[in-house]
């Protein structure tokens, strides 16, 4: 059985994840989230009825107005103690707040995350080129609703909605179905997870993880953890086998790789394989996040390849790994 991956032509596309591409085969499943300045957006389906989001937005709100704020005494002594007045932080009910704005295509709704709890979610829902976008973000108490409705607008309006399968070529952060115009190349506000599964590989699972560094990490080096965990690992058996270790340089990221292989649990002479690719980054630089890359078999069935054919298919797909050009 072939694990190449074609790179080129009609069996191929790209995808984008930060601000880093990646080829992957045409027919793969891909799923791509997270976040610009603690902001998160889903694509809620395909709309251009804005009365219909007013009507979802009033009856949630309806909704949260019928339940009453629970608060624990001992706490609110305790907010008092610290100067923080638990009549402000809190609203009489879950429902923190609620605005439609039919000039700008969108509605808001803040709401209390749980009872007993003085932190908000507020949620932005917006019209964009045909489609329902939710954008969200968590912060303090209901006194800040008004500031954070109004900083979340200001983040919405940097994203840009992309059409399937488009890469664009503003400069920007790529999350999910869209790109967020960013301030330059310090502005690390982003993190972004790309999931990929194939359909000629049940079970295997291949991943890439970014985030922006505001300054240097306190945790154990990357090839420390690694090493410990990987010296458990031979502890633990002694058919784990290294396929390939060291340092390494993928999409111009400094990092550290490591490849292992181990006896599936069924141990009917099938394998399983890791393979991880992790970059410690540089602070406040958009282009050098912290970065994990992962390719996994057999977590959820036996694996289908070979230890070589997953070398291959490592190989291909870090090997299509690259800055986005343009994207700063």
């Amino acid at each position: 059985m072939s694990t190449e991956v074609v790179m080129a032509g009609e069996q191929a596309r790209t995808v984008c994840v930060g601000h880093f591409l990646l080829d992957v085969p045409k027919d793969a499943s891909v799923r791509a989230t997270g976040s610009y300045r603690a902001v998160t957006v889903e694509k809620l389906g395909s709309t251009d009825d804005f009365e219909e989001i007013e009507t979802e937005a009033r009856r949630k709100a309806a909704s949260l107005e019928g339940q009453k704020t629970e608060r624990n005494p001992d706490d609110d002594d305790f907010d008092r103690g610290f100067g923080i007045d638990p009549t402000t932080t809190f609203s009489a009910t879950r429902l923190v707040g609620v605005d439609v704005d039919p000039s700008r295509q969108q509605t808001v709704v803040g709401r209390h995350v749980a009872n007993g709890s003085a932190a908000i979610e507020v949620v932005l829902t917006r019209l964009l080129a045909g489609a329902k976008y939710a954008f969200s973000v968590q912060g303090g108490g209901a006194d800040k609703y008004s500031a954070i409705r109004e900083s979340l607008a200001r983040t919405v309006d940097r994203y840009t909605p992309l059409r399937p399968n488009e890469i664009p070529t503003q400069p920007g952060f790529c999350v999910g179905d869209g790109v967020f115009q960013e301030d330059g190349p310090q502005d690390v506000g982003g993190d972004a997870t790309l999931i990929v599964h194939f359909s000629q590989h049940p079970n295997v699972t291949f991943s890439v993880d970014v985030a922006g560094l505001m300054q240097p990490s306190e945790e154990p080096s990357l090839e420390g953890r690694i090493s410990g965990d990987l010296g458990m690992l031979a502890r633990f058996s002694s058919q784990v086998k290294t396929l390939q270790r060291g340092k390494v340089l993928y999409a111009g990221q400094d990092g550290y790789e490591i490849a292992i292989s181990a006896p599936s649990e069924g141990m009917d002479g099938t394998r399983m394989q890791k393979f991880f690719f992790g970059a410690e980054g540089i602070p406040r630089d958009a282009r050098h996040p912290f970065m994990e890359v992962q390719l996994m078999t057999g977590e959820t069935g036996p694996s289908p390849l070979t230890d070589e054919q997953a070398k291959v298919l490592w190989q291909e797909l870090m090997g299509s790994l690259r800055l986005r050009p343009g994207s700063m």
